[in-house]
């Protein structure tokens, strides 16, 4: 397996936040919250998904996330893809900045030992990571599909 560098997986969430907020530019509030079809996950909570995810990621790292577990949990892998009471995009993609800062700090200091060490045998930190930066990838590329869904171009 290449070796990896927190410099890179760094540079990965960063582009992932720059995508993610061209796939929600001039999203309605309405069109946010619109699922496809039944089963199906709306825009605002494969942002608020994200967003939970890099809680769990920063914490993960040593971090202190500020989501109150609550919202951790509405946005976390396995409900049913509608938030009860959910952020506006406009306070999701604050949250998803200040998470990316945070994030990618910590991620950006790792060294070669931080990274190659056993995070959950088998698996080391750096591959966890690198697991973390796909699981967020294929959300941003969802968010592309979802914005045409609601019937706006494609913004990539």
């Amino acid at each position: 397996m290449p070796s990896l560098n927190g410099h890179l997986l760094a540079w990965q969430f960063a582009f992932h936040e720059r995508a993610i907020k061209l796939n929600v530019d001039g999203i309605s509030p309405e069109a946010s919250l619109k699922r496809p079809h039944e089963g199906g996950n709306c825009i605002n909570w494969v942002v608020g998904h994200i967003v939970s995810t890099r809680h769990g990621i920063l914490k993960m790292l040593g971090g202190e996330g500020f989501w109150p577990e609550a919202t951790v949990a509405a946005y976390a892998r396995g409900t049913n893809g509608a938030v009860e009471t959910p952020l506006s995009m406009p306070d999701l993609l604050h949250d998803l900045a200040r998470y990316g800062e945070l994030l990618c700090a910590r991620i950006e200091a790792l060294d070669a030992d931080a990274l190659s060490a056993v995070y959950k045998d088998p698996q080391t930190m750096g591959e966890r990571l690198a697991f973390l930066a796909f699981h967020e990838g294929y959300h941003v590329g969802q968010l592309g599909l979802l914005r045409r869904l609601s019937g706006l171009p494609g913004a990539i």
